[in-house]
């Protein structure tokens, strides 16, 4: 018997404030929620239009917290029926300090990139995430993370991680996400670990032994990733290497929800990735994981877990 259980991989950030309930994870027996993963926080941020992934919390009537104390106090005010533990999405922290999210960001918007990362640490914040794969946070060298990273230590925090790539160059993300833990000196978790592309199946054990080896020498944990599919925004780089593709949402085309990419695309008479561009924004269920190809107990059970 259980006392409940702990999801480490959510963006619950706006479910904690709109069903306080928090119905979906109680009947699942979760009591607890890791938020602000792959970069994206509902906090420190006030915008009209969020870009993708943002976009996935919501849209304007949800994105009105300057700093993140603001945000914890509405959590808060009418507290969820679970604990929650909340990050810092580097997103989000990008999106609100730069002008132009589509290129490194300069010494000044670091700097106020720090200055809101400390606060909303010291308003109860346990650590930094970061979404590397998304196109609003691929020009950030490892530099910058590192930089903000660099801000966990003092406060006991952790750095996670949506690596920028799980497919193809996923050995070499590895090595970059080492580096950054090494440079701030902190423990690293690497969210929903996956070879997500058909020329990486059958290297799991290849990425366990590179991250057994690197826990030789720091602090790194991973999310076990159970399915064969994921979930995000519509991007062209994931249907291209997907077996599958199912809409999920879409907010120029709403009754797409819940069908085949492949059988919209065969309808209009465009390519998947041509069909995925007229749909969004919006986002979609990828099937892009050969369990056939995966050592299913290595990942659960060859690495012990992190310290603390």
């Amino acid at each position: 018997m259980a006392p409940g259980f702990v999801d480490v991989h959510t963006h619950d950030d706006r479910l904690l404030l709109s069903n306080r309930e928090m119905t979906p994870k109680l009947s699942q027996g979760v009591t607890t929620v890791i938020t602000g993963n792959c970069g994206v926080s509902l906090a420190p941020l006030q915008i009209q239009q969020p870009p993708p992934p943002l976009d996935l919390l919501g849209g304007t009537e949800w994105y009105r917290f300057a700093d993140f104390a603001t945000y914890l106090a509405e959590v808060e005010r009418k507290p969820p029926a679970i604990n929650a533990v909340p990050l810092v999405g580097h997103s989000t922290l990008r999106v609100g300090a730069m002008d132009d999210p589509t290129r490194p960001a300069r010494e000044a918007e670091i700097r106020r990139m720090k200055e809101q990362l400390r606060a909303a640490l010291a308003a109860g914040a346990a650590g930094l995430s970061s979404g590397l794969y998304y196109p609003i946070s691929r020009p950030a060298p490892i530099a910058e993370v590192a930089a903000l990273a660099e801000e966990l230590p003092a406060f006991e925090g952790i750095y996670t991680t949506h690596m920028r790539d799980e497919g193809d160059q996923v050995l070499a993300s590895l090595e970059e996400t080492f580096k950054t833990g090494r440079r701030a000196q902190v423990p690293v978790v690497i969210s929903h670990l996956k070879c997500a592309s058909p020329k990486v199946w059958g290297t799991s054990d290849q990425v366990l032994d590179r991250i057994e080896a690197a826990r030789r020498q720091q602090a790194v944990g991973f999310d076990v990733y159970p399915y064969d599919a994921a979930s995000t925004v519509l991007l062209p780089e994931l249907i291209e290497v997907s077996k599958r593709v199912l809409v999920t949402w879409s907010r120029s085309h709403p009754e797409a929800a819940g069908r085949e990419l492949s059988e919209i695309a065969a309808e209009w008479g465009r390519t998947p990735v041509e069909a995925a561009e007229r749909l969004g924004p919006g986002g979609a269920v990828y099937f892009i994981i050969n369990h056939h190809q995966l050592e299913v107990g290595g990942m659960g059970g060859r690495l012990k877990p992190m310290s603390s």
